[in-house]
Order: structure tokens, then C-alpha cells, then sequence
């Protein structure tokens, strides 16, 4: 039986391959990034909890509503172009950008578009049976409020995804066109504006 000071060693029995291509090109492990996103996973959660109606009496729920939308979600975006710029993809997505968006599309337009339909389909079974909030006036309508008019999408929790996406097709163009200056003008005009 192995302990737990064991978990994080790897013999050449149990190691998984690696291509020389992988190990040499990938960047170094961040846990202090990996640690806050755990934090902004939890404070999403935390703010998706708290989003409803404040129960009466408690101020302290409105206060830390108020909190935790005042940033989470800019943190959580804040993190992931960190990780985004770290790896590598958004200044040079490989192995095309094409092969890259691709994956892309792949890794986050299924899960978003997965997780939406079967949220629109069971919020439309749901509502025969409880009263269901958000509900869409047709399947057709849902799928076009989940895509094109977010904000009165059935599925409004699943839109990060799709901005992700959004994101990570788009930030490799204007690095390009930016010829691998929008990063620091970025952090100079947002320097400039505090």
C-alpha cells in the first residue's frame, strides 16, 4: 500500500509517455494559478448559490452577494488568459491556428452546447411538472436564446463557456496583428487608467 507522499512520484512502470515534442515544449506547472483558480471555482460556485433572493433578515447575504459578483468572474477571466498567455496558445496556437481552433471548438463548444440542450430540454419537461424559472416559449426559442441572446437564455449558468471560446479564437488574431505588442499595451493603458 502506498502512502500519500507517494502519490505525486511516478516509477517508468507507471509514468505515462510523453513525446519528446511534449516535454520539451511544455511550460513550467504554476500552483500558486492553479491554487486561485480553485478559489474562483469556488467563488463561482459560492455566487451562483447566493444569486437567488436574499432570505429575509439577512443583510449579510446581500453584502456577500455584492462581494463576490464585484469580482469573481473578472477574476476567474483574469486567470484563465494568465494560463492562456503561459501555455503558449495565444501568441502562438499550435500546431495551426485552424488545428488549434479546432480543438478548441472541440475541448469547449461541446461541453457549452451539450450542457445547454440538455438544461433547455429538461427545463421543458420540468415545467409540465413544477414551476420551472426562465423557461423558454419553444425548443427553437431556448436554442436560439441560448446562442444568440444570452441573457434570457434557459441555460444563463453556461455562458462562460462559449465566451471562453470567444476569447481564445480572437486573443491569437490580435496578438498577431498587434505583432506580439497587445500584451504589454494592455498593461500600459490599464496602468494609465488607475
Amino acid at each position: 500500500m502506498s502512502s500519500t507522499a507517494d502519490w505525486g512520484t511516478a516509477t517508468s512502470a507507471t509514468a505515462a509517455p510523453q513525446s519528446r515534442e511534449a516535454t520539451a515544449s511544455r511550460p513550467d506547472f504554476l500552483p500558486d494559478i492553479e491554487r486561485a483558480k480553485g478559489l474562483a471555482i469556488i467563488l463561482v460556485v459560492i455566487g451562483h448559490v447566493v444569486a437567488r433572493e436574499p432570505p429575509a433578515h439577512n443583510e449579510w447575504y446581500v453584502m456577500l452577494k455584492e462581494a463576490i459578483y464585484a469580482f469573481h468572474m473578472p477574476f476567474f477571466m483574469y486567470l484563465g488568459g494568465l494560463v492562456f498567455f503561459h501555455v503558449g496558445d495565444a501568441v502562438n496556437p499550435r500546431p495551426s491556428y485552424d488545428a488549434y481552433l479546432i480543438r478548441r471548438a472541440e475541448r469547449l463548444l461541446t461541453p457549452f452546447l451539450s450542457l445547454g440542450l440538455l438544461i433547455l430540454l429538461a427545463k421543458l419537461v420540468a415545467e409540465h411538472f413544477v414551476h420551472v424559472d426562465n423557461t423558454p416559449a419553444s425548443f427553437w426559442n431556448g436554442l436560439q436564446s441560448l446562442i444568440w441572446h444570452t441573457e434570457q437564455s434557459p441555460a444563463t449558468s453556461v455562458w462562460y463557456i462559449f465566451v471562453l471560446f470567444i476569447y481564445c479564437g480572437v486573443t491569437p488574431i490580435l496578438v498577431r496583428l498587434s505583432q506580439g505588442r497587445l500584451w504589454p499595451r494592455c498593461c500600459w493603458r490599464s496602468h494609465c487608467t488607475v
